[in-house]
């Protein structure tokens, strides 16, 4: 039975007509491009919803716990305690908010934030860790809020490890020469510079946690231009400082 002429009948195909012979190939296309048009202008509509959310949006940390170690940390900062765990920190912007973070905990050496290979590899990490040189080896873990709070999966705490000269010192003698001696094996002309970055106190802990400096950042990229490197960050920068970062972790856990 033809349903397209049986009113009881399939109602989904009750209406549809199949084109003649005669009809064009545009007659049968008519439809799609005001879908199309549709389906992108909801698109746009929902990715300039989403970026108004995120412009008016703010964060804020706090402090959730302040262990014994933490307190040691305190009282060789001339931090006090209750202010710290009174103080809740907002701002727009996660760079600008984690400056406020590290300046509350009196942090040296690792701005500007922007240059630093711990942040750039953590932007789109909810929970994020830092490693930072400081006076005793503990740990800070803030609590972060969302005002726009569909946004709040992007960004829910951050936690600041705090290590001491001697651990740094220990990774620069005892991990650095064994990660190097494994890379160059590549025989790649960067190697001894980035090593000499990455051991050099002169800056403090700067090279060896990846807070690169101003002058450090130049000095990269004056390396890889000649051999046309285009992208060092995602093809060397990053791999290698994610296994020196490895070898941070590993020595700080056992010290605390």
């Amino acid at each position: 039975m033809n349903s397209s002429s049986n009113p009881g009948g399939n109602l989904g195909l009750a209406h549809f007509q199949y084109p003649s012979a005669g009809d064009s190939e545009d007659d049968t296309t008519d439809c799609a491009p005001p879908v199309l048009e549709q389906l992108s202008r909801a698109l746009l509509n929902s990715q300039m919803s989403y970026l108004q959310r995120k412009h008016s949006n703010i964060w804020s940390a706090h402090l959730m716990d302040l262990g014994p170690a933490e307190q040691q940390y305190c009282l060789h900062s001339h931090i006090s305690p209750a202010i710290l765990c009174q103080t809740t920190l907002r701002d727009s912007g996660v760079i600008h908010l984690l400056d406020k973070l590290l300046n509350l905990l009196q942090i040296q050496g690792f701005a500007p934030l922007g240059f630093s290979q711990q942040y750039e590899t953590q932007q789109n990490t909810p929970e994020k860790v830092l490693y930072v040189e400081g006076a005793w080896c503990c740990n800070f873990l803030f609590r972060v809020e969302a005002t726009q709070r569909d946004l709040q999966d992007e960004w829910t705490s951050v936690e600041v490890r705090v290590c001491t000269a001697t651990i740094l010192n220990t990774i620069r003698q005892t991990c650095l020469p064994t990660i190097f001696q494994i890379i160059t094996s590549l025989d790649a002309p960067w190697i001894s510079i980035l090593q000499d970055i990455a051991s050099d106190p002169a800056e403090s802990s700067r090279g060896l946690l990846g807070h690169f400096s101003s002058l450090q950042m130049e000095r990269i990229e004056r390396l890889f231009a000649p051999v046309g490197e285009t992208d060092p960050w995602g093809t060397v920068i990053n791999p290698l400082w994610a296994v020196i970062l490895g070898a941070v972790e590993k020595v700080w856990r056992s010290a605390k």
